[in-house]
């Protein structure tokens, strides 16, 4: 008997399971359509939203100067340019800076030991007494809510441990500058640790002193270690600042560096010492030999 091959019935893709089928199908194919349309339109109208959040954002902060009757602030003069070079200048400068400190540290009657200084905090000795702790103990002084438990911890907390000794470690946190600068700020802040031998009293004054320089530095946090006398040995952290921008470097220059009579050495245009040549060094040497 031969094998009739089946024949499908009239109307068979009428069944439900071929419907379903063909519906998924049609439906899938439709939406996949419809996204590829829909999804880059989406993009388009999310990123046109944010940059209309953007724009009266802009203007919210820019309020007054968009105003039409604002006047611009006028341009400084000669004087107020030598000012603002003097409080922070374009670049570091250590030895402007070295003199006023020694300065203000001879008219507050300390007696200068050392100034040490490094590119960022963790390069100093680490503080046992910034000036952060300071300001929470400030608070807590304040307020009047802390029990005893709590005062003690405190006091412990801020108490001025002595320096000596002490090097900086590999691994120190860095001190947080206080106040703050935006991240993008062209001011650059360094750091110095300031060593001086003075009473409290010559601490007061050396503080009010540094507050008027010429030279702008904030105070960090200090240390002060009870000596045998009334004197002892005091440190100071300070922040120093200059302003990186090389476009002013060429309209600007700094006020020459005048040095005090009992100071010989010489300094370059940026303030760095010139090393004695070995020619003058050796008409030094000739002429004491011949004397």
């Amino acid at each position: 008997m031969g094998h009739e091959p089946r024949q499908r019935p009239w109307g068979w893709w009428k069944s439900g399971n071929t419907l379903f089928w063909i519906w998924l199908g049609g439906s899938l194919a439709i939406c996949l359509t419809a996204l590829a349309f829909l999804y880059p339109a989406h993009l388009n109208l999310k990123h046109m939203e944010e940059k209309r959040a953007e724009a009266e954002r802009f203007l919210s902060d820019h309020r007054e100067i968009l105003d039409p009757g604002y006047e611009r602030p006028t341009e400084p003069d000669a004087d107020e340019r030598t000012r603002l070079q003097q409080q922070i200048p374009l670049e570091a400068e250590p030895a402007r800076l070295l003199l006023q400190l020694k300065e203000a540290v001879d008219d507050a009657g300390g007696e200068w030991v050392e100034l040490r200084a490094g590119s960022k905090s963790s390069d100093l000795t680490p503080m046992e007494w910034p000036v952060e702790v300071m300001q929470e103990a400030d608070r807590d002084e304040e307020t009047g809510e802390e029990g005893a438990d709590d005062e003690k911890e405190a006091e412990e907390k801020i108490k001025p441990a002595p320096s000596e000794g002490k090097k900086p470690e590999e691994n120190a946190e860095e001190q947080a500058l206080v106040p703050t600068l935006p991240k993008d700020s062209a001011i650059q802040p360094l750091w110095a640790d300031l060593y001086v031998r003075a009473s409290r009293q010559e601490m007061l004054s050396l503080l009010r002193e540094l507050e008027q320089m010429e030279r702008l530095v904030a105070v960090q946090g200090m240390e002060f270690e009870e000596g045998e006398g009334e004197r002892g040995t005091l440190r100071i952290r300070l922040a120093w600042f200059y302003y990186q921008d090389p476009s002013l470097k060429e309209s600007m220059e700094s006020p020459p560096l005048r040095l005090p009579e009992d100071v010989d050495i010489d300094l370059d245009e940026d303030g760095r010492e010139i090393p004695p040549s070995p020619e003058s060094d050796s008409g030094e040497e000739s002429r004491d030999s011949s004397s």
